[in-house]
C-alpha cells in the first residue's frame, strides 16, 4: 500500500478546519435563506454573478506582474481556490500562500513569486487606503464632524508614520517592502494597469454591497459601500477566524449603523454580501484546488 504524502493528511486537516469555521458560524449563515425570500431576487443574483468578476479581476492582478509565466485561467482558479481551501487561513494569508505556490509551480523563483504576491497585495492595499482617504476628505463622512475627524485621521497617520521611520526594524521592513515593489513593477504602464486591476476589484465589491442593501430596503451611495466595506475587511483582518467570519460581519453591521441605517436591515445586507462574497465561493474553490493540485499547479 503507498505511503501517504505528509500534504495529504494537512489538506484533510485543512478541509476539516474549513468545515467547523463556517458550521460555527451557522447561526449567521443560516439566515442567509430568510433573507433571500424577503429581498429583491434578482439584485441577489446579480450580487452572486459580480462575485466571478471580482475573482477575474484578482487573477488579472496576478497576470499583470507573471503573465510570460502564468496562464489567466489558472491565475484565476488559483484565487478561486483561495477563496476554498485557503479560507482557512486568517487576514487573507490564505490569498497570499496560494499565489505564492501557483508562481512557484509556474517556474518562478521563490523570491520572484512572493515579490509578486507582495506586490499584488501591497497595490490593492494601497489603491484601497487612498480611495478612502479621498471619500473621507471630500465626499462622504460618518461623523457629523468631517474636519474634525480628519483632524484624528492625519495625527494617527503621522503617528504610524513617525513610528516606521524611527523604529529600524520597522523601517527596515518597509524599505524591504518598497524595494520589492519597484524591481517587481517594470514599467510604468504595468504599476498603471495593476492599479487598474485592484481599483476595479474595489469597485465591484462595492457594488455587490450596494446592490445587497438595496435588495433589503437600505439605498447607500457607493462611496459609502467602500467606507462600510473596507470596515468590515480591517476588522476581518484581525479576527483569527477563517476569512475573517464574525469580524467583518461586525464591522460591516456598525458601520451600516455609524451612517444612520437600521441594524436589522445592515445585518441582512450584511448576511447577502458575506453570502455571494464568501459562502458562494467555498465549494468551487474546493475544486478549484483539486484541479490545480491535479494540474501540479498548487
Amino acid at each position: 500500500m503507498r505511503k501517504r504524502p505528509i500534504r495529504f493528511y494537512l489538506e484533510l486537516l485543512g478541509l476539516f478546519l474549513l468545515v467547523v469555521g463556517v458550521w460555527s458560524q451557522r447561526d449567521f449563515i443560516s439566515p442567509a435563506v430568510a433573507a433571500i425570500k424577503t429581498a429583491n431576487l434578482p439584485l441577489v443574483i446579480v450580487c452572486l454573478l459580480l462575485q466571478w468578476v471580482v475573482l477575474f479581476w484578482s487573477g488579472l492582478g496576478y497576470y499583470v506582474l507573471a503573465r510570460k509565466h502564468i496562464k489567466l485561467h489558472e491565475a484565476c482558479l488559483t484565487n478561486l481556490a483561495a477563496a476554498g481551501p485557503g479560507r482557512i487561513v486568517p487576514a487573507g494569508a490564505g490569498q497570499l500562500s496560494f499565489g505564492v505556490l501557483f508562481l512557484k509551480k509556474s517556474g518562478l523563483s521563490t523570491t520572484k513569486s512572493l515579490a509578486v504576491a507582495l506586490t499584488n497585495n501591497m497595490m490593492g492595499f494601497l489603491v484601497n487606503i487612498s480611495i478612502v482617504a479621498f471619500i473621507l476628505a471630500f465626499i462622504t463622512h460618518p461623523s457629523a464632524n468631517r474636519s474634525l475627524t480628519n483632524t484624528y485621521l492625519l495625527l494617527a497617520l503621522g503617528v504610524v508614520l513617525v513610528i516606521c521611520i524611527a523604529v529600524p526594524t520597522l523601517r527596515k521592513k518597509v524599505a524591504e517592502l518598497v524595494r520589492t515593489m519597484i524591481s517587481t513593477l517594470k514599467s510604468p504602464v504595468q504599476t498603471g494597469q495593476l492599479a487598474m486591476t485592484a481599483l476595479a476589484i474595489l469597485l465591484t465589491n462595492s457594488i455587490i454591497l450596494t446592490l445587497a442593501s438595496a435588495s433589503v430596503g437600505i439605498h447607500v451611495t457607493i462611496a459609502q459601500a467602500i467606507l462600510i466595506m473596507s470596515s468590515g475587511v480591517a476588522l476581518g483582518s484581525v479576527v483569527p477566524t477563517p476569512g475573517g467570519l464574525g469580524g467583518v460581519e461586525a464591522g460591516l453591521i456598525a458601520a451600516f449603523v455609524a451612517f444612520g441605517y437600521d441594524p436589522t436591515l445592515a445585518a441582512s445586507a450584511t448576511v447577502l454580501f458575506r453570502l455571494a462574497t464568501y459562502v458562494q465561493p467555498l465549494i468551487p474553490g474546493v475544486g478549484a484546488y483539486v484541479y490545480l493540485r491535479r494540474l501540479n499547479k498548487l
